[in-house]
């Protein structure tokens, strides 16, 4: 048992706690609760990692142009065309 669940764990590149390595071998016929898997997992010091997710931020301290604020927040138009607005929150470069 603990040689199934430590080579499920290296599997999924040590990123799967014991609800997902419990899955992994129910699929594979063996009958196991995920307290066991968990209790096995601390005794062999198998901890899942958390892998964070890529989050784009502005890079503010750039040599780039930076356009004005023409509008200075006053988005009303007198006549269609007048205004155009647009929401560029992330360009990749």
């Amino acid at each position: 048992m603990e040689t199934q669940i430590h080579r499920a764990f290296l599997a999924s590149r040590r990123l799967y706690g014991s609800p997902k390595i419990t899955q992994i071998l129910r699929q594979k016929g063996v009958q196991v609760s995920e307290k066991t898997v968990a209790r096995v997992m601390k005794e062999l010091g198998l901890k899942s990692r958390t892998v964070k997710k890529y989050k784009a931020t502005p890079h503010s301290k750039h040599n780039l142009p930076v356009h004005d604020n023409v509008l200075a927040q006053k988005f009303s138009a007198q006549a269609p065309n007048q205004v155009w607005t647009a929401d560029i929150t992330y360009i990749p470069i």
